[in-house]
């Protein structure tokens, strides 16, 4: 049995802005002419080898053999499985968009909406993501439009997109941090159903680190008799609360203490660790 020690305790002053995600990138733009849309039949052909025959079975592998990684409440996508839809989900590990765009629908094509830090890594990492079908968030304004017909276009041919409207990663954290509506007019926009995938951790009995037990709720519709904005707001709520409901669950377990502290605390304001 695991030996217990000493919980890992990491400060933080702002749940929307702060990121404990420990990496040293060096985020590089991308270029105003980014190809959103690939139509190109060998690329396409090249990225569904790469999802089915090679990350769909070594992140299944990956992910239940270091994590324990099981998928709940899957009778949901009944629902939405002759459509494509939105998947949310809340952000606390590095390998969150492996683990969800590989385990909650294997079958279904995923879209992970990124920031370009995915793309800024090495340049071996950016062809992977580039073509295991990541969706970069614009750099300028310029962007804008192709971006929203990116996604669009991946709502049409049933493709799943998949958005972390946290944004940012905190380790182990087994709470829903407060995040906002931004990101919930794309289905508002396109008329198309969410479902909520929400990371929860169970204590192992033989391991130091905590199972990951994926939880998803839905699917939640847009309504179409609402302003975009109230028709968003509702959205958010909805799927801010399933998710908030799911983290609760008695033996979620917190593995990481995150503790609050306010610009005027003397503890240490870099965030480290005790």
């Amino acid at each position: 049995m695991a030996k217990q020690k000493e919980k890992k305790i990491v400060y933080y002053k702002d749940e929307i802005s702060d990121d404990f995600a420990n990496n040293s990138i060096s985020t590089k733009k991308l270029k105003e002419d980014y190809r959103y849309i690939r139509r190109n039949p060998l690329t396409v052909f090249f990225s569904m080898v790469l999802r089915y025959l090679i990350a769909v079975p070594i992140l299944t592998i990956v992910a239940f053999f270091t994590f324990g990684v099981k998928v709940k409440n899957k009778q949901v996508l009944k629902y939405v499985k002759k459509r494509g839809y939105f998947i949310y989900a809340n952000h606390t590990q590095h390998l969150d968009p492996c683990f969800h765009a590989v385990m909650v629908n294997p079958s279904k094509y995923t879209c992970i909406i990124a920031g370009p830090d995915a793309f800024s890594i090495n340049p071996f990492i950016s062809f992977l993501v580039r073509n295991l079908g990541t969706i970069p968030i614009p750099n300028t304004k310029k962007m804008y439009a192709n971006y929203l017909k990116a996604i669009s276009y991946h709502v049409k041919k049933k493709h799943n997109i998949l958005i972390y409207p946290e944004k940012h990663i905190w380790p182990y954290f087994n709470d829903i941090r407060y995040f906002t509506a931004d990101t919930f007019r794309y289905p508002v926009m396109n008329k198309t159903p969410i479902i909520t995938a929400t990371t929860v951790y169970k204590k192992s009995k033989y391991f130091k680190r905590p199972r990951i037990y994926i939880y998803l709720d839905g699917p939640f519709y847009p309504d179409k008799t609402l302003p975009l904005k109230d028709a968003t707001n509702l959205l958010r709520d909805q799927a801010y609360n399933a998710m908030k409901t799911r983290s609760k669950v008695s033996w979620n377990y917190e593995y990481i203490k995150y503790v609050k502290i306010d610009d005027n605390s003397d503890v240490i304001d870099d965030k480290q660790s005790k």
